[in-house]
Order: structure tokens, then sequence, then C-alpha cells
């Protein structure tokens, strides 16, 4: 079993009348909670809070555009995602995103690992697409790219997960002579009232079960033949 990394991220896109205003209210609405890590004054168009485990970021653009992102790092699929679903349930009842424009409202699961090797790898992007359609990956991109002596291989994809249809699926792997850093991340757009805790421990159990075969198969099993 491989040691990894796991992140869950929630991104809301939306549209107001007054970026600073805005992004002034979320700052306020978690004054007492919260440890400010970042507030732009000058521009007042970007500001991040940690609330308990969960870091909240505010980006604001032009037209009136912000992006808001919760993010929980550190997880397990057993991790207590309270903090993280009270956070957002008090930002989505807040009056001024009623008063907002929701654009688009999107959770993404991340799975990075540092995998140690033994014998120098010596297959490429096409093998890797090989072993994710085997998993039920239906890969629709791949890109590969030498820096400095090490590659990087991108893939893109759909998965499907039974009660949760298509997911957009991303595979990077950076590959060095004797070491690979892997991330494996599944994407899926909501509406505001199915984001909760049942759904991010499905997709979080999804993700480390898939993360976990397909490195094993690429980078524990041996070379292919």
């Amino acid at each position: 079993m491989l040691e990894g990394r796991l992140t869950i991220r929630v991104v809301i896109t939306l549209m107001c009348g007054n970026v600073p205003e805005f992004i002034s209210d979320v700052v306020s609405l978690y004054d007492e909670d919260a440890r400010l890590l970042n507030y732009d004054k000058f521009t007042e168009l970007t500001a991040s809070l940690r609330i308990g485990s969960v870091v909240l970021g505010v980006f604001g653009g032009s037209g009136g555009l912000v992006r808001v992102e919760l993010t929980m790092d550190g997880c397990t699929p057993l991790s207590n995602y309270g903090d993280l679903i009270a956070v957002y349930r008090k930002l989505m009842m807040s009056k001024f995103i009623s008063n907002s424009s929701i654009k688009q409202l999107e959770v993404t699961c991340t799975y990075e690992a540092y995998v140690p090797l033994t014998t120098k790898l010596k297959y490429g992007p096409k093998y890797v697409c090989k072993v994710l359609s085997n998993y039920g990956i239906l890969v629709s991109e791949v890109n590969s790219d030498v820096i400095d002596g090490m590659e990087l291989v991108g893939v893109s994809g759909t998965y499907v997960i039974g009660g949760l249809g298509v997911l957009k699926l991303t595979y990077v792997a950076l590959l060095r002579n004797y070491a690979v850093r892997s991330s494996l991340s599944i994407s899926r757009r909501l509406m505001v009232d199915e984001f909760n805790e049942q759904l991010i421990k499905r997709l979080s159990t999804e993700l480390y079960v898939l993360a976990q075969s397909i490195n094993e198969e690429l980078y524990l099993k041996g070379l292919p033949r």
C-alpha cells in the first residue's frame, strides 16, 4: 500500500455586483471562527482564511466574477468532514450568496503519491494510457514532454461511478529515473444542495482505491513485457 496525500476542493464560481464588498462580507462572515491568512487590502480582490481544517480562498476578477475555493488537505476516506460541510453550509446560507448568481459548483478529489523505484522505467505514455483504460477510464487526451531529463505525462478522460454518473478525470505523472510523483483527480459538477458528507466519502473512497490500484499496476508490478 502506497502512502499519499488526499485533498478535497470545492470551487464555486459566481457573479456579484460588487467584488470587494463580496470578499469583505466573506471575511466578516467567519470573523469569529477563522484565522486570516491573507487579505489584499489594496485591491480588495483576494482573501484566504483558515477555519478549522478548511482553507477558504476568495478570488475576484473582472466583470463581477468571483471564485470561492474550500480546500481540505491531508484527508483519508475515513476523515471527519464536519468542518468542510459546516463552512460550506454557512457560506451558501449567507445573504450575499443568495444575492449572487452561481455559475458553476464543482468538487474535485485529488490523490498525490510519491513512488520510489528500484528499477529505471522504460515505458511511456501509451502504456500509461493502456493501464488507465484497463481500469475503466475513457482516455480523451494525452500529453507528454521531457523537462530537464524528466518525463511529464498528462492524461485526461472520464470515469463512471455508479450513482454519481460520469466524472472528469486527470492523471499526471512526473517520471524520473528512480522515482515517480503521480496525481490522480476526479471532478464532478454539483447542484447547491448535492454537496454533503456522504458524497465526499463516496468520491474519496473511489479515488483512493483507484489511485492505489493504478500506481501498483504501473510502478510496483515490474516493467511490462
